[in-house]
C-alpha cells in the first residue's frame, strides 16, 4: 500500500444462517453465527483528482464500497485495502472493505461520524448491492458472534468460548447473490438454520468453536450448500482425523480446528476486538 492504513476490519466466516428481508436494508437482517478472523482488511485514503478503489494493488469495482465513499468522502479520493483473505470465498471481504473503508474515511476527514453509524452504513450499501446481510454485524463485534437480529441486524451477542486457532483452506468463489437470489435455496436455509438457530440458543452460554462447527457441518449439508467435492473430502478427512469442519458461507472454503494434513492451510488466530480505526 502506498497510502498509511488507518483502519482494520477483521474476516467474518458465517457458520450457519437464516436470512430474513426486511421492508427496508435498514431492517433486514441474518440471524446465524459468525467467527471472525484477525486475517482481515486494512484501509487507507486521501485525497486524490478522481475517486479510484484497490484491492491489493489492484484498481477494482466493488459497488457497495462506492456508495459509501460516494456518501462520506466530502472529496475525490483513493482508497487503498489489503485483504490477507481472498475475495468471493466466504470470508466476508466485501462487507470488510465497506467497514474498513468507511472507518478509514471517518478518520482521515475528521467526519465524527459514529461506529454504529458508520456500521449501518456498510450494512446498508451490502444489501442493495446483494453482496451480505450479515457480514457487517459480526465484524462490528468481533470475536464468535450470535447474530440474534431481534432488534435489528446489530442485535448481536458475542459468545465466551475457549480460546482456539482455526485453519482455513480456500478453494473458490461463490457468488452471494447466486444462493440469496434462489428460492428454493433459501427456503432450504430457512429450515436448516431454524434448526440450527435452536441448538444455539439452548447452548450458546456453553458451547465451544469445534461444537459450532459440527452444527454448520449439518447445517450445510440438511441445506444442500455442499456441493464441492474438494470441500467436502477435506471436511471429511479433518473429521476422521479427530477435528471439526465446515463450510464458510458462503464460499467454496473449508473453516477447521486441527485441520486434516495437506498443503493450502492457512491458521489464524480469532480476533475479538471486532473492526476499528488503527494508530
Amino acid at each position: 500500500m502506498t497510502i498509511s492504513p488507518n483502519a482494520f476490519s477483521p474476516a467474518s466466516i458465517t457458520c450457519f444462517f437464516v436470512p430474513m428481508r426486511g421492508d427496508r436494508p435498514e431492517t433486514t437482517v441474518s440471524r446465524g453465527c459468525a467467527i471472525t478472523l484477525a486475517d482481515g482488511v486494512t484501509a487507507g485514503c486521501d485525497a486524490a483528482r478522481t475517486t479510484e478503489l484497490v484491492l491489493n494493488g489492484e484498481t477494482i469495482a466493488m459497488p457497495p464500497l462506492r456508495r459509501v465513499v460516494d456518501a462520506l468522502a466530502p472529496e475525490p479520493v483513493r482508497m487503498e485495502m489489503e485483504a490477507r483473505i481472498p475475495l468471493g470465498c466466504g470470508f466476508g471481504v466485501s462487507a470488510g472493505c465497506v467497514l474498513a473503508g468507511a472507518l478509514a474515511l471517518d478518520a482521515r476527514f475528521d467526519l465524527g461520524r459514529s461506529r454504529a453509524e458508520l456500521g449501518m452504513m456498510a450494512h446498508v450499501a451490502e444489501v442493495q448491492e446483494r453482496t451480505g446481510i450479515g457480514d457487517v454485524a459480526a465484524q462490528l463485534v468481533g470475536g464468535v458472534v450470535w447474530r440474534r437480529g431481534d432488534g435489528g441486524p446489530f442485535d448481536c451477542v458475542r459468545l465466551d468460548v475457549p480460546e482456539t486457532e482455526v485453519s482455513w483452506h480456500a478453494s473458490r468463489a461463490l457468488s452471494t447473490a447466486s444462493v440469496l437470489d434462489s428460492e428454493d435455496r433459501v427456503r432450504a436455509l430457512e429450515q436448516s438454520g431454524r434448526d440450527a438457530l435452536a441448538w444455539l440458543r439452548a447452548n450458546a452460554k456453553r458451547t465451544s468453536v469445534g461444537e459450532i462447527l459440527d452444527r454448520s457441518h449439518a447445517f450445510v449439508e440438511d441445506s444442500g450448500l455442499l456441493t464441492d467435492a474438494g470441500v467436502r473430502r477435506r471436511i471429511v478427512d479433518t473429521r476422521n482425523a479427530g477435528g471439526h469442519a465446515s463450510m464458510a458461507l458462503l464460499g467454496h472454503t473449508v473453516i477447521a480446528t486441527s485441520p486434516a494434513a495437506g498443503d493450502g492451510w492457512t491458521s489464524c488466530p480469532i480476533d475479538r476486538d471486532g473492526a476499528r480505526t488503527l494508530p
